[in-house]
């Protein structure tokens, strides 16, 4: 019997960042221990940041003849609006389709995955319409995307600040921050950067690092070592979230792209981080937000009841969800 094959369409870029590539890389690798043949899919102005073996596409229309010849398509690009996404779905029905925001109008799927609670039920009226199909949801914490990595929570304690600005800091913030909080009097031996492969500007905050001996790390495999060493987090907003939650890592999130709103909006609301929404302002605001950020990360530092509160608020993934995704998907084809 021949191997199911998944075409997954994501792309990485500096503009777009890693996180679309790095979680549909988790259902990559849960397909390929199924014994699924896997593909990326991505466009060609994507190839700096792309693996070798991906395919690659120059129109749209391509990955459509693709995606009719697959047992199934992943589909976690947000430029698709939601014609795209119903001419994907007309290509293919068994599609996978990755949300965050909701904000697209009517989505054609059979199943749909976000890691936050949003109500659908008012995107899938045109589907049952047509297509008299309601498509499976897999919606709330218990699908957040985490390599296993992050699946065992550490409770050690550390005296680091880990400051991460996702895989590409696309606003570069890092090293705005780290001089901040340099000029503020914070140690450098209680920094810990975590850099992208791909970062912007990159090359000046490994010289800075350098210079005042602040200990940094460039394209981390093992990443959720780096985090267990961490007293609080200055993050990005992203994926990476479930990540230091995963961690127990009180954070500082910053949104860097319009697609994490919803995701802060919900954790804020538990309480154990603090939000701050840059990706919608100027430069010139961005250095003044960067200066207020540094202030508090000092008044929280040496809060241990702030930080206690925190970690007792974090709300925690079982993970069991992805699981249930495969067998899912595997019982329907």
């Amino acid at each position: 019997m021949a191997n199911k094959q998944l075409l997954i369409r994501a792309d990485a870029s500096l503009e777009i960042g890693m996180g679309h590539r790095v979680r549909c890389q988790i259902l990559a690798d849960l397909f390929r221990e199924k014994g699924w043949l896997v593909s990326f899919v991505c466009h060609a102005s994507c190839r700096q940041m792309s693996a070798d073996e991906d395919i690659f596409i120059s129109h749209e229309d391509i990955f459509l003849e693709m995606a009719a010849q697959a047992d199934l398509v992943i589909l976690d690009h947000y430029q698709y609006d939601s014609k795209m996404i119903e001419a994907l779905y007309k290509a293919q029905s068994k599609l996978l389709l990755i949300d965050d925001m909701n904000d697209r109008g009517a989505l054609y799927c059979h199943w749909l995955l976000n890691p936050i609670s949003l109500d659908y039920q008012a995107n899938f009226s045109d589907l049952k319409r047509s297509y008299q199909e309601i498509p499976e949801l897999f919606l709330g914490l218990d699908y957040a995307l985490l390599r296993p990595q992050f699946r065992q929570r550490s409770l050690s304690s550390s005296e680091k600040l880990l400051i991460t600005l996702g895989g590409t800091d696309p606003l570069s913030l890092t090293l705005p921050i780290l001089k901040c909080l340099n000029s503020l009097g914070f140690r450098s031996e209680n920094m810990l950067v975590m850099l992208g492969q791909n970062a912007k500007g990159a090359g000046q905050v490994i010289a800075f690092c350098r210079q005042q001996n602040i200990e940094y790390h460039q394209g981390v495999r093992e990443v959720a070592a780096l985090m267990d060493r961490a007293k609080m987090a200055i993050s990005a907003g992203g994926s990476t979230l479930f990540e230091l939650a995963a961690m127990n890592v009180p954070s500082i999130f910053l949104q860097i792209a319009d697609n994490q709103t919803e995701l802060l909006k919900e954790h804020e609301s538990y309480a154990w981080c603090r939000v701050h929404r840059m990706h919608d302002k100027e430069k010139d605001v961005r250095s003044l937000m960067v200066a207020k950020i540094c202030e508090q990360v000092l008044e929280d530092w040496d809060d241990t009841d702030y930080l206690s509160q925190c970690q007792s608020r974090i709300p925690h993934s079982q993970c069991s969800g992805l699981d249930q995704i495969l067998e899912n998907i595997e019982s329907t084809l």
